[in-house]
């Protein structure tokens, strides 16, 4: 996420047959343990003293030099394409320390650098392999290794955060090795919360551990981070290290956890130009509005959500649970924004508009980015009056989820440059980071890192009936499907629809045939089948 020197507004909406107009954001107070996030989850993301316990861990590490951590690439630049190596020594340690609670396992901490930045915006960039010895002591019998509690963050030599600023955490993924797509552990600029000095030790994440709370990993992993320093150019040398840390549950025979899963629930377009890093390439001459829909299945509870988008360029962003006809999005011109961004003047307003009156008249929650972001700037001085965004969140207080079904919801974007002196392009995430308890047994619940060459298996033996395949799609990205089986299923889909069109094979694939063309006229056949699907 980038700062910028004004407040911006970005807004995702979910949408949902009843529930609330306004979603509650930023207190735990309005949630109960019958809503879908509930309050115990998030008192405990939230309890304080996570500086005391990060410095209770730390002065029991011992830190050495780990064979097993490969480093990749160790570059800096003063743009991420002009990339070059460090010309210093950049090794990767790590080491375990017991727990210090009621839980069995251990924390693991790795430490990656040095690094020495001077200011400027420059960039670094880290890509480490962890190869399986390095956590194979918290291995089952099969293989698995399972994570509650962890922490993605940049670290000074004497092992205390570097916030932001000075550090700004583009993104820090600890993701699969054979597939960087499979991210389960996620940190962005955004992820600290208010207050520079105590909001740093927020990238903590604490989770309630009566839950007994895990991701399950296959131990093959990869660290791919990106980092700025925010710092005026010029200033003086900062060394710091590239930080992870994880609680690894200790192994059992079966392991009595319940699984959560993560993922970046955001809006793309397939008529703007996809860029690095999973970015869209907006126009900053013109404004834009674009929707998209999904749906969660197997969902129990929602631990945690939180928004991270690019605020330069992106108005607002409402997550809505309901579903795009009762919206009245199916209809024109709305249906020509289905993952098309559609520029022109009165678009935003008139959507916005739009939508109000039918959040409104049928009682639908809606969280919108522009409430939950106030007052969550902050600005320091010598940085150029940077607007500093930080982590704001939504809470589900939702009555009328039921446990394990599909959880459906429209995602609506609003862009306009929001501050001169933007390039003539700008690349835009519009997302919210968001983490849930799956259901038991649920057909994606083995999905392991390493290729399966059938995707059959994945698909929970379904087989590639076109409409499942769309489904499976359009939500790919949030069951964490490996990237050949979501391009698999794209064309797969494609070419029982009667699709002759190249496709995007990224990780917000779709078929072509799904959007609107640019006349705004959908495929018929290829529409028919999928709201046969989705909307049953």
């Amino acid at each position: 996420m980038t700062g910028s020197t004004t407040i911006s507004q970005v807004v995702i909406a979910i949408l949902c047959s009843s529930g609330h107009v306004h979603a509650h954001v930023d207190d735990c107070n309005v949630l109960s343990e019958t809503t879908l996030q509930k309050k115990s989850s998030c008192v405990a993301m939230d309890r304080p003293g996570k500086k005391g316990r990060l410095q209770r861990i730390f002065g029991r590490c011992k830190f050495t030099v780990d064979p097993h951590i490969e480093m990749v690439l160790s570059q800096q630049g003063k743009t991420p394409n002009a990339y070059y190596p460090v010309s210093y020594k950049v090794e990767a340690q790590s080491c375990a320390v017991p727990s210090f609670d009621e839980r069995a396992g251990d924390w693991w901490l790795t430490k990656v650098g040095p690094f020495y930045t001077h200011g400027g915006y420059d960039w670094t960039n880290v890509f480490a392999h962890i190869h399986k010895p390095a956590v194979s002591r918290w291995a089952t019998a099969d293989g698995t290794v399972y994570v509650s509690d962890f922490m993605l963050a940049s670290i000074s030599k004497d092992n205390d955060i570097v916030g932001f600023p000075p550090i700004h955490q583009h993104h820090w993924h600890f993701s699969g090795a054979n597939n960087m797509y499979q991210t389960k552990m996620s940190t962005h600029g955004d992820t600290q919360a208010m207050g520079f000095d105590q909001g740093k030790y927020s990238l903590l994440k604490e989770y309630n551990t009566s839950l007994r709370l895990a991701r399950r990993f296959v131990p093959n992993r990869m660290m791919w981070a990106e980092f700025n320093d925010v710092r005026p150019a010029g200033s003086a040398s900062l060394e710091w290290y590239v930080h992870s840390l994880a609680f690894f549950l200790k192994p059992e025979e079966p392991m009595k956890v319940e699984i959560m899963s993560w993922a970046m629930l955001g809006v793309g377009a397939l008529n703007v130009e996809q860029s690095r890093a999973f970015t869209f390439q907006y126009d900053t001459t013109k404004q834009y509005t674009v929707w998209v829909y999904g749906a969660i299945p197997y969902m129990e509870e929602i631990i945690e959500a939180h928004w991270h988008t690019h605020q330069d360029m992106v108005e607002d962003v409402w997550f809505i649970h309901s579903t795009p006809d009762k919206l009245g999005l199916l209809e024109e011109p709305w249906a020509g924004m289905y993952w098309n961004a559609k520029s022109g003047e009165g678009n935003i307003e008139a959507l916005k508009s739009f939508l109000d009156a039918k959040i409104e008249s049928q009682n639908i929650w809606v969280c919108k980015r522009s409430d939950s972001i106030q007052g969550k700037i902050e600005y320091f001085d010598g940085y150029d009056q940077q607007a500093i965004p930080r982590k704001s969140y939504c809470h589900f207080d939702i009555e009328d989820h039921v446990p394990g079904t599909r959880f459906r919801y429209t995602f609506v974007s609003f862009l306009r440059p929001m501050r001169s002196g933007l390039p003539p392009t700008y690349r835009v995430h519009m997302g919210m980071q968001f983490t849930y308890r799956e259901t038991p047994g649920n057909p994606y619940e083995m999905i392991q890192d390493t290729p399966d060459p059938s995707c059959d298996t994945i698909l929970g033996g379904k087989g590639w009936a076109p409409t499942h395949n769309i489904s499976a799609l359009i939500a790919g990205h949030l069951r964490e499907l490996p990237l050949h089986c979501s391009v698999a299923m794209v064309r797969q889909s494609g070419a029982a629809l009667g699709d002759e069109k190249e496709i995007l094979n990224t990780f917000w694939s779709v078929p072509v045939q799904m959007l609107a063309d640019t006349s705004s006229h959908f495929v018929q056949d290829a529409w028919a089948a999928f709201k046969s699907y989705m909307f049953a």
